[in-house]
């Protein structure tokens, strides 16, 4: 008998191989953003298609990272520390930014640029506060708060109210990128493996083991390989469902006359949309963490200050 070939569809990432490809994306999006921000060019030549393409491709990145912290926080033993490191990469991240800011030429990286880091910040001080429990799921108000903030502060100026710039109300740098669009997106990723639990719990396929690990009661009818398919689906659903409905909102309202967007003038909700992409990953995660040595650890923290610097580097000596 032939042995059977293997299917596309069996082919799982693990969360090595997935960071690689958050990454990449990540990579293509920036050197994107930066040929647009050093060349302007015109719609529909050669670099403009160019740099929207890589933009388009980097709009999967954001997504990967949300899941990638949703992961962290739930597995990580020592989430104050996990929360410190996003504390400080962002600020590192502000100081630097403010320092390029500073060179002739790079002045937009200061007044134009929001970094993702503070969102994935805020993102892990919500998780941080609700499993600490009690009255400490109370803080959860403050990172809310400063991602309600920063997505009212889009809306008003995108509706021409105010200026995002550091002469104006708010300085861009400053306010969380992906706001409300980060917020929906991580709490469905954030709880899906409770709520698949729950289910199974109520419905006796399974239950937890002392180190809170959970067993199948009955394998033969359900096991390892049916809850990562179903809870890959759940991780596929949320993300998917979120893009549909901020770009259902953001076309409903201009009907109305009233701009929805959540990243300010460098992209639309429309765009955006690209995103949607990233659940198609999900789908194909196989759960296993993968290659994991020290060494990787510390460059995927540094990667983003890192190529960003590079690449701002790169372009001002280009640009000479």
């Amino acid at each position: 008998m032939e042995n059977a070939r293997p299917s596309f569809l069996s082919f799982r990432f693990d969360g090595f191989s997935l960071k690689i490809a958050a990454l990449l994306f990540m990579t293509l999006d920036h050197i994107g953003a930066f040929i647009e921000m050093n060349y302007l060019p015109v719609e529909g030549t050669p670099l403009s298609v160019a740099a929207t393409v890589l933009r388009a491709i980097g709009r999967l990145a954001f997504p990967l990272f949300v899941f990638f912290l949703a992961e962290g926080m739930r597995y990580t033993h020592d989430r104050g520390n996990y929360c410190l490191r996003f504390a400080i990469l962002a600020a590192f991240i502000l100081i630097c930014q403010a320092g390029l800011g500073q060179i002739p030429g790079f002045g937009y990286l200061l007044s134009d640029l929001s970094q993702p880091f503070i969102d994935l910040l805020l993102l892990a001080l919500i998780a941080f506060f609700y499993e600490k429990g009690g009255k400490w799921r109370f803080l959860i108000a403050l990172p809310v708060a400063y991602i309600l903030v920063s997505a009212v502060s889009v809306l008003v100026a995108m509706n021409g109210a105010i200026s995002l710039y550091p002469s104006g109300f708010i300085p861009a740098f400053l306010l969380a990128q992906y706001n409300i669009l980060g917020l929906f997106m991580f709490v469905p990723l954030y709880f899906a493996p409770r709520f698949l639990y729950s289910v199974l719990y109520r419905t006796g396929l399974a239950n937890k083991d002392g180190q809170g690990h959970v067993e199948f009661l009955n394998p033969g009818q359900y096991g390892e390989k049916d809850y990562r398919r179903q809870l890959n689906a759940l991780y596929a659903a949320s993300v998917a469902a979120v893009f549909v409905l901020f770009w259902a909102l953001s076309y409903l309202l201009l009907l109305v006359g009233f701009r929805f967007e959540v990243l300010g003038p460098s992209t639309s909700i429309s765009f955006e949309m690209y995103g949607i992409l990233a659940a198609f990953f999900l789908l194909l995660y196989g759960g296993k963490r993968g290659y994991h040595a020290k060494w990787w650890v510390y460059f995927e923290w540094s990667y983003f200050p890192v190529h960003i610097a590079l690449l701002a580097a790169i372009f001002y000596v280009i640009s000479l």
